[in-house]
């Protein structure tokens, strides 16, 4: 555990030797948020979300130009948020009393524009967060190795489906046709284009 100068800092940093930054007054802290606080960030230490994250953003760096990785990136911070809330409330702590918790770490939270790590009380997911853990219907149990193994499955075989579609769209080939035009709109005759 390390503490920082920042008062809005709260994250999980770290692969090998995982650190959790706590802000400023966290020493101050009743031991339920201390709780609280400890048991989503091991949450998280224990899943890997550190190293999944970079990850997510390198490749989001790569391709910032598809608004689909954007979108992607965004449901994979918002989805281990909630599997974490879901760590928690498995732990024992109610969902009402995790909600009013959160809440108030919110409040007092300011976190910094520039900091990149996902941020426990992020307010742009907390409304659906808070929302997930009142609901008592959702089942909160992690995903048997089972049904990971056939979601791994399937994914793999969609994967290979349209990387074969693709190569045989490439052996294929195809044909265009159309015509060219100048700016006024006008056809230009006997264009010949050729892609590669």
């Amino acid at each position: 555990l390390l503490q920082s100068t920042h008062e809005g800092l709260l994250v999980t940093w770290g692969l090998r030797s995982p650190r959790i930054i706590l802000p400023t007054g966290a020493d101050k802290w009743s031991p339920e948020r201390i709780r609280v606080v400890l048991c989503h960030e091991l949450s998280h230490v224990r899943r890997g979300d550190w190293l999944l994250q970079i990850v997510a953003g390198v490749v989001r760096a790569i391709y910032w130009f598809n608004p689909l990785i954007w979108i992607a990136c965004r449901w994979l911070r918002h989805e281990s948020e909630r599997a974490c809330d879901d760590d928690v409330l498995n732990l024992g702590m109610t969902g009402p009393d995790y909600a009013t918790e959160l809440l108030n770490i919110a409040r007092t939270l300011r976190r910094p524009l520039w900091c990149p790590a996902p941020a426990m009380a992020r307010p742009s997911s907390l409304q659906r967060r808070v929302r997930a853990m009142l609901n008592t219907t959702i089942d909160r149990r992690p995903v048997s190795d089972r049904s990971r193994l056939s979601i791994a499955a399937a994914a793999s075989c969609v994967a290979m489906a349209v990387a074969g579609s693709g190569a045989a769209a490439q052996v294929v080939g195809s044909a265009f046709s159309g015509s060219f035009v100048d700016a006024l709109n006008n056809v230009i005759p006997n264009v010949t284009m050729s892609l590669r």
